[in-house]
This record gives structure tokens, C-alpha cells and sequence, in this order.
């Protein structure tokens, strides 16, 4: 994969343009692995992933949705909001991605302020829901649906938008898109990315074309998405949040491939089937995996219950139920009672599984470094998009990792080893909020305030004051 030194400049690229070049070089490569209905797993190629894409992609140019039009996807993580995400940055759109299930007045103010005329929800319930008691809402806005049918006509199903591309590419809509893509602007907004705690003041930062890229290499690069060994990326945190949809189009970006449902929740009881070597989730997915984790050792045969309890007895009050539990096993009976199920629950493959921050007990961690499974963070920013990740071969326990390429730190008043706020300087930083100002400011010298409490150490980045928890599937 092709990089860029800091500084470099990528004017004769666009976003479109250079994503269908990524994808084509891996034409031949599976994008995506899938279980369908009938537990039959499948494997489209990029040639042939792309082709579905491109489907969706010239059924919103048929809709009328020209470029720079805000698209916002309020639909919980599938494979059918993937790809309608990418449709949209091919036609020139600017993605705008929300959580879902998000009190009405907050969507519709995200919305509103990033100026949507597309919108992007899992079914009919939750369009009305959106649109209020007799329909509120302006009647030019245009709705996609990733379940179901629609029943309207401002209103599309994904299946419906798909047969629509495909009767527009038959009448030779090929090369309006391709037309389309080449002349979009490099600079042109891309990528409006909101905070996850709402507020009335709350506005979109958004990014250009030119700055996504910078940023879906540069990841690739620290996750090490670029060296040889197979990649099998699966997001079960919300594309909502900072950092997952670019973690995920990196892989992509990158050549490498994605595990995909029909829903988060879905991802999570497929991942044995789906064999992940790569998973982005929150401290929430820990916490049931633990509790699984206890219950198994809790139904352990009597003579290892009485080994826990006895160790149990003899601990410190403040050793967690489950670290006393494994304290009383050996290593082959933990790695026959806990390690081995664990390996095989999560698919037999997974290397990685990255967390916001790093956040996770240190027995879950231990516990998964023990199964073959190493816990790594990042730190994600409306106005940074993906500022830090942990490399493999360079992690610090609990920490979100060191900064990306092209990304400098400091801390405001803090001596060294201090807590200090931490404060950002970089090209990949945002272009501004969108609409008018909004809560940080860049400084004289580039710096950009971010209003975390932050350790430096080595350069990686312990956060101390973390954000609210990340849910474990969606809503």
C-alpha cells in the first residue's frame, strides 16, 4: 500500500476516485465474509462486493442526490449500512454517521445542523419516529431503509434502491458515475463526525476527502493492516462513534477483509462462524464476555470449586470474584475450562480486539492475552477523527496508544509524568465545525485544546478521564 509522508500533498486525488482504485487492485481478494439466513457463509470478492456498491451508488444518483449533499446514517452497524456509507462517499455525498436509538430531538438536531437531506434508518418504525406526530419534518427529505420495504415516496428500501441502480446502469449510467467520481474535489467535505454526548450546542466536524485518506492510510499503518498476514476486521461498536467507521474503511482501504452481519448483535453470535482476526467493541462487550467467563468456571466440577474457594478464602478482599476464581486452577485446567472455550467462542482466530482508550480490567485482559487475544485501544475525537492507536508490536496496558502519523501532542500545564489536558496539532485535524463554531478552537500555533485529562508517557497516551461507556451492540 502506497503512503504519504507528512506534508505531501494528494491534490490530484479524491476520495471516490482513490477508494474505487484501492478496491480494484484487490479485485480478486474476499472483501467481505457473511452467514446468510440458511447458515451458509459467503465470500464476495472486492470485484464482486464493488459491484453491489456501485448498484446503490447509481440508485442515488437516479434519486436525485448530487454531490456534497449531506447523507446521515442514524441506522444501527449491518452490512447494508456499510455499503450504503461507501455508495455515498463514491457518489461525492459527505457522510455524516449518528448513533442509533438516540433521543429524537438529538438526531434531529444533528441532523439539522449538518444540513441532511438523506437519511439512512433501519426500518419504517423508525423513520415515523423521526418524523413525529404528522409528519414534522420537511417533505423534501429523502429516507433509506436497511430492513423492509418503504411506503412512501420520498422513501426507499436498500433492495429497491439497488434495483433502481441497476436499471440506471443499464441505460448506460456507467459513465454518469464514473463522471461523477472523477470530479469530485479533493478538498470537498467528505465526513462530519459528532460528539457521542449530545448537547444543544453540539456541532459537526468535518473533514475533507484529502484529510479521510491521509487518515484511513495512516491507520492502516499503525493497526499494521499493510504486512502480509490476513485481516478479518469485525466492528461491533456503533459507526456512531469517532473512530469505528474509520477503523473499518481502513481495512477496506487497506485490501484487507471485513466480517459482516445483518446487525451488531447478529456480529456478535456469528463470530465463531465469522472467525475474526479483529474486533472493535466496547468495555460493555467485555463485561459479558466475564460474566460468561465466570459462569463457566462457577460449573467447574467440585474438586476445582473447592481449589477457587479455598484461594478465594486466602485473597484480599478487593481481588475481583473472577481473578480469585482463576487463582485457584492450574494452567492446563484454566486453559481447558476457560482459555480454549474463549479461543473457540470468539472464532479460534481473533489477534486483536480494540477497545476506546484501552479501557478493560486487567483480569479481562490478562485472561484474553492467555486465549491468544491481545487488547489494544485508540482514542477517537470529533474534531481528530482516529488521533492515536495501539501498534502490535508497541502497547502499553490500559493506554490509547501513540499517535498516528502526522500527529503531534503535548499537555497544557502538567509537568512530565502529569496529568495534563492533552492538546493536538496535525494536518488530519478537522476543517472546522460545520455551520458555525463550535466548542474548541485551534490556537495561534495550531493547537488544538481537546478537554481530556491525559498521562504521557513514551508518547502513548493514558486517558483519564474517559467518556461514557460504549454499549455492547446497538440498540
Amino acid at each position: 500500500m502506497t503512503r504519504h509522508a507528512p506534508g505531501e500533498t494528494m491534490s490530484k486525488r479524491n476520495l471516490p476516485t482513490e477508494l474505487w482504485k484501492r478496491f480494484q487492485e484487490a479485485k480478486e481478494a474476499p472483501a467481505l465474509t457473511r452467514r446468510d439466513a440458511d447458515g451458509t457463509l459467503h465470500q464476495p470478492t472486492y470485484w464482486e462486493w464493488t459491484r453491489g456498491v456501485q448498484r446503490l451508488a447509481m440508485g442515488l444518483v437516479d434519486w436525485g442526490v448530487t454531490p456534497g449533499e449531506r447523507i446521515g446514517f442514524a441506522a444501527p452497524n449491518s452490512a447494508a449500512l456499510l455499503d450504503l456509507m461507501v455508495a455515498g462517499w463514491l457518489i461525492g455525498g459527505c457522510v455524516v454517521p449518528l448513533l442509533p436509538g438516540q433521543e429524537r430531538r438529538d438526531t434531529l438536531r444533528a441532523l439539522a445542523r449538518s444540513g441532511a437531506s438523506v437519511i439512512v434508518v433501519s426500518d419504517e418504525a423508525e423513520r415515523q419516529r423521526l418524523r413525529g406526530p404528522g409528519g414534522q419534518l420537511p417533505p423534501d427529505l429523502k429516507f433509506v431503509l436497511t430492513e423492509g420495504a418503504a411506503d412512501a415516496e420520498a422513501c426507499l428500501g436498500v433492495e429497491a434502491l439497488s434495483e433502481r441502480g441497476r436499471d440506471r446502469l443499464r441505460r448506460g449510467g456507467l459513465n454518469l458515475l464514473a463522471e461523477r467520481m472523477f470530479a469530485q474535489d479533493a478538498d470537498a467535505p467528505s465526513l462530519i463526525l459528532y460528539d457521542t454526548t449530545p448537547s444543544e450546542t453540539m456541532r459537526g466536524a468535518h473533514f475533507s476527502g484529502e484529510k479521510v485518506l491521509l487518515m484511513l492510510e495512516r491507520i492502516a499503518h499503525q493497526m499494521n493492516l499493510d504486512a502480509d498476514e490476513p485481516v478479518r476486521l469485525g466492528a461491533l461498536l456503533s459507526y456512531g462513534w469517532p473512530g469505528s467507521f474509520l477503523l473499518t474503511m481502513s481495512a477496506l482501504y487497506a485490501g484487507k477483509e471485513l466480517a459482516v452481519a445483518d446487525s451488531a448483535r447478529q456480529l456478535h453470535e456469528q463470530l465463531g462462524d465469522l472467525q475474526p482476526t479483529h474486533l472493535l467493541c466496547g468495555p460493555a462487550f467485555l463485561e459479558s464476555l466475564a460474566t460468561r467467563w465466570q459462569e463457566r468456571l462457577e460449573a467447574a466440577p467440585d474438586l476445582l470449586k473447592q481449589l477457587s474457594e479455598s484461594t478465594e478464602a486466602a485473597s484480599s478482599p478487593s481481588r475481583a470474584p473472577l481473578g480469585r476464581l482463576l487463582g485457584g486452577l492450574g494452567e492446563k485446567a484454566a486453559d481447558r475450562l476457560l482459555y480454549a472455550p474463549i479461543r473457540s467462542e470468539l472464532g479460534g482466530r481473533l489477534r486483536a480486539i480494540y477497545v476506546p482508550e484501552g479501557q478493560a480490567d486487567p483480569t479481562w485482559r490478562q485472561i484474553l492475552e492467555r486465549a491468544g487475544t491481545r487488547l489494544l485501544g485508540y482514542l477517537a475525537l470529533p474534531e481528530a477523527g482516529v488521533s492515536h492507536l495501539e501498534h502490535p508490536g508497541a502497547a502499553r496496558q490500559g493506554s490509547a496508544g501513540r499517535p498516528i502519523e502526522g500527529i503531534a501532542t503535548r499537555q497544557a500545564h502538567a509537568r512530565q509524568g502529569e496529568p495534563g489536558e492533552l492538546w493536538l496539532r496535525g494536518e488530519t485535524l478537522f476543517d472546522g465545525y460545520w455551520g458555525g463554531p463550535g466548542p474548541r478552537e485551534r490556537n495561534a500555533e495550531g493547537w488544538l485544546p481537546t478537554g481530556l485529562t491525559v498521562r504521557l508517557e513514551s508518547g502513548f497516551a493514558f486517558v483519564e478521564s474517559a467518556p461514557a461507556t460504549a454499549p455492547l451492540t446497538e440498540p
